[in-house]
């Protein structure tokens, strides 16, 4: 049992961890297409420091959230919102 609580935090870690990850990827996509779209040379001398900056950036608010309340628990207050299930009152 305590494997599965280690597995399912776990997981909801690599969730956390990879949300500024890949929020930084799709803006350097965008930014990229709007590049090559104007025609304007660019290199990808950028990419890399961005997407580790995100990294750690997302190890470190993973972290603090595990600290504090826990990866589980977050995750399951983000889900179980009542406007979200459409079961807000009026």
């Amino acid at each position: 049992m305590k494997f599965l609580k280690s597995l399912i935090e776990g997981v909801c870690w690599i969730q956390l961890m990879m949300t500024p990850v890949l929020l930084a990827g799709l803006g350097l996509f965008v930014f990229f297409m709007i590049k090559h779209i104007t025609q304007i040379d660019t290199t990808l001398k950028f990419v890399i420091p961005i997407l580790l900056i995100a990294l750690i950036l997302g190890v470190y608010w993973a972290e603090r959230i595990r600290k504090s309340t826990g990866c589980v628990n977050f995750m399951g207050r983000l889900l179980g919102t009542p406007e979200i299930n459409g079961q807000a009152k009026k």
